[in-house]
């Protein structure tokens, strides 16, 4: 049995980048392999949908972010990583810490980035992983790592996350406790309005104008609000942006992450902000309806064969990262209307039946 460490903390996309890659070094035709994980708390309930991975290890910043709990938690990770004798670690992360990390280990092959995003990493790894100068997403790169690292045909870039029915009930009684009977057939969109930069953020009356003009047409659709506890504050501005009549459910802040997956599964379309629920519409075959401004995507796009991706590149700050912005003028490059069009063409098909 061989036994490898796949480190990949954060964030919630981040981490859905690297399951293919990861399937694909867990796969290995004619060898037992067994994975380990390395993930934030926050996350950790996705790893429950890759049965190949055993273990997981916490890495837990708040704690290692404070003077008063650093020393303690720095010795139950050390302890955690040292606990297995691994054949290899792949460091998919690429940061300096999560490099240190990786070096902790005392494995033999420490496979990492030959160009880190903070270049002093790379005195972490005794291996170095390549990708063709063409390559541009994300998952692409990990995956052509892998397989040339591994020395394995390139592993198919579009994952599907099974059904979890522990985490499937649990999403449906939360539903049903909220108002929202997800057992009965009725059309459901998901709308995750939150995002981690103020730049990445499209205000709370956009995303209540795309749901008004898509209610005139499709009257009996029923939304269903998801975001984090941090998120409150602006799908509460939602909320009261929204007419009378508006079939709305509201469960920000009130699931864990496999219910998340499986309420976001539920819902044939989900409307959304470059974040993490964007990347789990696209593991669980709802279509992203998603906004870009500061970020490229061709580099962190939804990767599934059917999403609707809305940016407008011809203003000459587009695609610029940064994480806050006065102006906000890709935001209002984008036409509410239209992308609630946009909704209405996935919804009806040329038959008039609806398809989701």
């Amino acid at each position: 049995m061989k036994r490898f460490l796949v480190i990949k903390p954060s964030s919630l996309g981040d981490v859905l980048h690297a399951f293919p890659a990861a399937s694909a070094l867990a796969e290995k035709d004619g060898e037992k392999r067994e994975i380990s994980w390395m993930i934030h708390p926050a996350f950790s309930e996705l790893l429950d949908y890759l049965p190949f991975v055993k273990k997981k290890i916490f890495f837990d910043r708040k704690s290692l972010g404070k003077f008063s709990t650093f020393f303690s938690a720095f010795f139950r990770l050390f302890s955690a990583l040292r606990e297995e004798k691994y054949d290899a670690v792949y460091d998919f992360q690429g940061l300096l810490r999560s490099g240190f990390f990786s070096f902790l280990t005392k494995s033999p092959l420490r496979y990492g980035p030959d160009a880190p995003r903070e270049k002093l990493t790379r005195i972490f790894y005794n291996r170095k992983m390549t990708y063709p100068a063409e390559t541009r997403h994300a998952v692409d790169k990990l995956c052509h790592m892998t397989a040339k690292a591994e020395n394995i045909p390139l592993p198919e870039k579009y994952f599907h996350l099974p059904v979890l029915e522990k985490y499937r009930q649990s999403a449906v009684k939360k539903a049903l406790e909220a108002g929202l009977d997800l057992t009965e057939k009725r059309t459901v969109i998901a709308v995750a309005p939150g995002a981690r930069w103020q730049s990445k953020t499209w205000e709370s009356g956009f995303f209540a104008k795309i749901m008004q003009e898509v209610h005139k047409k499709f009257p009996e659709v029923h939304f269903l609000i998801l975001g984090s506890n941090a998120e409150k504050e602006s799908v509460d501005e939602l909320k009261k942006a929204l007419p009378a009549g508006i079939a709305c459910t509201d469960l920000c802040g009130k699931t864990t992450i496999g219910e998340l997956v499986e309420l976001i599964r539920f819902a044939g379309i989900l409307i959304c902000n470059d974040s993490g629920p964007m990347h789990i519409a696209a593991f669980t075959d709802t279509i992203p309806v998603a906004f870009f401004g500061p970020t490229d995507p061709d580099l962190t796009g939804p990767c599934c064969k059917k999403a609707l991706v809305f940016q407008d590149t011809k203003l000459s700050c587009i695609k610029c990262f940064r994480r806050e912005c006065s102006l906000l003028s890709c935001h209002k490059a984008i036409d509410p209307v239209l992308v609630a069009d946009s909704i209405h063409h996935i919804l009806t098909e040329k038959d008039g039946e609806k398809c989701v």
